[in-house]
């Protein structure tokens, strides 16, 4: 995410925002900093304007790009077959569609050996 870059929100409540003191008021569209857009968003505070999809997420690159892999391999459901391929291993387009960018078979190896790392046993049979 670009520190700089701003999106268009809509607050489902009127919200006072901490850092520069700025109110957005529920219901009427506002701009703010990418990050605190998601954030916002995620947090059921504020929605993305009728008719726009959320963004698409930055991929982040190195240990952010292992971390956020290993996160969402956390999140998958082993039984899924969609999620996890006939080896036993996550799906790169499952990971994808829940990140928001592409995930080589290389990136997900290197997120898979963290998974396991920090959560030895789980996902074995």
């Amino acid at each position: 995410m670009s520190k700089d870059k701003k999106l268009t929100i809509v607050p489902t409540i009127t919200l006072k925002i901490e850092r520069g003191g700025s109110r957005l008021v529920a219901g009427k569209e506002a701009s703010v900093k990418e990050a605190e857009a998601h954030r916002l968003v995620k947090a059921g505070r504020a929605n993305w304007p009728a008719g726009n999809a959320a963004p698409k997420p930055a991929k982040p690159e190195g240990e952010a790009l292992t971390a956020a892999i290993s996160e969402a391999i956390g999140k998958m459901d082993r039984s899924d077959q969609e999620q996890m391929t006939a080896a036993g291993v996550p799906s790169t387009s499952a990971l994808a569609q829940m990140l928001g960018y592409s995930v080589s078979a290389e990136e997900r190896d290197a997120g898979w050996a963290r998974f396991q790392e920090q959560n030895p046993g789980l996902f074995k049979d």
